[in-house]
């Protein structure tokens, strides 16, 4: 497991329990052994502060739980499996703007950049060498870029704030344009890659972000803007650049490894890393990380990442516990992947545990398309060891044999020490291939050869050789980047930003509704619990309401507070 420096995490939580919302903050005198003017002195304080940073993206809200849940699901990859949504509303698209998932969202966000803001403010800059002052700066920056970029994407106009909020009368920020927000991110992300650590650099630390990180995000920051609701089509080309230089870096590439689906290949071996806690830095140009730390009892800082929407089990480890599984995989996913593509079987598992009655034993089964039971694979925290057991039913005393992918001994039910991929190699080369077909209007050799990487390393031959169609023109070419998006990229939190930006998202949907009504598992007895099971799979289609859906309501807590916060129409 990576060992992280216990006063790092102990800030960390410190910093979670006293940075609140604006009226805590002014209402309140957080408590500390540091005072904010001797808070940013030194590097290991400085380091401490940028920790408070990093953790508002480990939570719940975010990365931690809801981000990867509840916020990015609902497409046309994943969807909630319960008749129940009460508590899914937005993967569901029942929301509102007194949703406290919304609010949660918002607020933490907004956390994180006033924590970044003070970082600012109160770092004394003539305590350390100039280099070093901006590398601090950079980190700082990095984050607040991260986390309006997430605020943007998702709630379009945001109001922008660059100083510490400080009073009540600082609550009163009217939304700036999006052109204005994204030219801080944008600010902010190039100020980054101009002065954060290389990952080659003697002075980086693990686990952080670094220059290629920065380079690469801008990469994304470009693509969103031009798509929808900006479309501003000239970004294309800076997208392609800011790939070109990751691409050209000579440090990142794909993970490499065998031909064999259930063992030895490259796309199978990179996700066990985040698993394993180990930084593959060759294709992870950063992530979330998390570690539960039982050692030193910081379980505080877990994650779930593979809990919620891993493959469903009982007593794993020998301990009482579960991957609630409250996510299952959209046969539209299913069928995009060809059998003898790697990533089907890490993706989509095609397992989970039955228990029997009053047993800690049970055996391994094979789940129908349309179950509760069908979960995604990519964060699994356990296997089968023998996939030919699968539907065997064992004795009592010899049950079907797993394989933990957890180093700790006692894993926790709730929580989850899987670090979460924020940027792969692989998005940089599909980002690229998109980017240059864009611009260019069809596709070009060097887009070509980019999607071929990808396709390669899942076992896949050219995509000329395969399908000599899909070549031949702009739109064929598109509709392959689209679906391999979702074959390399699922369950990464990517997909329904994806078809918001390129317009598809009620398309998707829709035909989501349709191919799950279409399905021979498709259960049409209205009057039956497995029809009313299936109908819960397809809301987000039933519910999506054009020029509504395509974002986030303000949160209504925050239209109260703040005279120039107007909600959206349709809210």
């Amino acid at each position: 497991m990576k060992k992280i420096n216990i006063k790092y995490i102990a800030l960390v939580i410190c910093l979670s329990v006293f940075t609140t919302n604006c009226n805590d903050f002014i209402e309140e005198t957080p408590e500390s052994v540091f005072s904010v003017g001797e808070f940013y002195s030194n590097a290991q304080e400085a380091k401490f502060a940028l920790a408070g940073i990093y953790s508002r993206f480990a939570g719940g809200s975010m990365y931690g739980r809801d981000y990867l849940t509840r916020l990015s699901t609902g497409a046309d990859e994943i969807y909630y499996n319960q008749r129940f949504n009460s508590n899914w509303t937005i993967s569901t698209l029942t929301h509102t703007e007194a949703d406290s998932r919304v609010h949660n969202f918002w607020l933490n966000m907004y956390r994180g950049i006033n924590l970044a803001n003070l970082f600012e403010a109160n770092l004394k800059q003539s305590a350390f060498s100039e280099i070093q002052a901006n590398q601090f700066l950079a980190e700082s920056r990095f984050l607040r870029a991260f986390a309006y970029f997430h605020l943007v994407s998702w709630f379009e106009e945001v109001p922008l704030r660059l100083e510490p909020t400080n009073t009540f009368e600082d609550n009163h920020v009217a939304p700036a344009s999006l052109e204005q927000v994204y030219e801080q991110i944008i600010s902010d992300f190039k100020f980054a890659a101009q002065h954060l650590p290389h990952l080659t650099d003697t002075n980086y630390e693990l686990g952080r972000a670094h220059k290629m990180s920065a380079e690469g995000l801008l990469a994304r920051v470009y693509l969103k803007m031009a798509g929808y609701p900006l479309k501003d089509t000239s970004k294309y080309q800076l997208a392609k650049d800011q790939c070109e230089i990751v691409m050209n870096d000579g440090n990142h590439g794909l993970t490499t490894g065998g031909n064999d689906p259930l063992g030895d290949n490259g796309y199978r071996n990179h996700f066990l890393s985040y698993i394993q806690n180990r930084f593959d830095t060759r294709e992870s140009l950063f992530e979330i990380v998390f570690s539960s730390l039982r050692e030193e009892d910081f379980v505080e800082v877990g994650g779930r990442v593979g809990v919620d929407h891993g493959p469903s089990h009982k007593t794993l480890g020998g301990v009482d516990l579960s991957p609630f599984a409250f996510m299952s995989i959209t046969p539209m996913l299913i069928d995009l992947y060809d059998d003898n593509d790697l990533r089907k079987a890490w993706n989509i598992p095609e397992f989970y545990f039955v228990r029997r009655s009053g047993s800690s034993a049970g055996n391994i089964r094979k789940p129908n398309v349309l179950t509760v039971s069908n979960n995604p694979g990519k964060f699994r925290r356990w296997e089968p060891a023998n996939y030919a057991d699968l539907n065997v039913n064992p004795s009592a005393s010899d049950p079907d044999e797993e394989i933990v992918y957890l180093e700790t001994a006692e894993p926790d039910r709730n929580i989850s020490s899987i670090n979460y991929p924020i940027l792969r190699y692989s998005d940089i080369l599909l980002m690229y291939a998109e980017a240059d077909l864009e611009i260019n209007g069809t596709p070009t050799a060097e887009a070509i050869a980019a999607l071929n990487q990808v396709r390669n390393r899942a076992g896949l031959i050219n995509i000329q050789d395969a399908n000599p169609t899909i070549v031949s023109n702009k739109q064929f070419f598109f509709n392959e980047l689209v679906d391999e998006r979702s074959r390399e990229l699922c369950f990464e939190s990517l997909r329904k930003m994806d078809l918001i930006r390129w317009e598809l998202f009620d398309d998707k949907i829709s035909e989501l509704v349709d191919v799950v009504r279409g399905h021979p598992e498709y259960n049409d007895n209205p009057a039956s619990s497995g029809n009313d099971l299936h109908e819960s799979f397809i809301k987000a289609g039933k519910n999506f309401i054009p020029g509504k859906h395509l974002s986030l309501p303000y949160p209504l807590q925050e239209t109260l507070i703040n005279d120039e916060l107007n909600q959206k129409p349709n809210w």
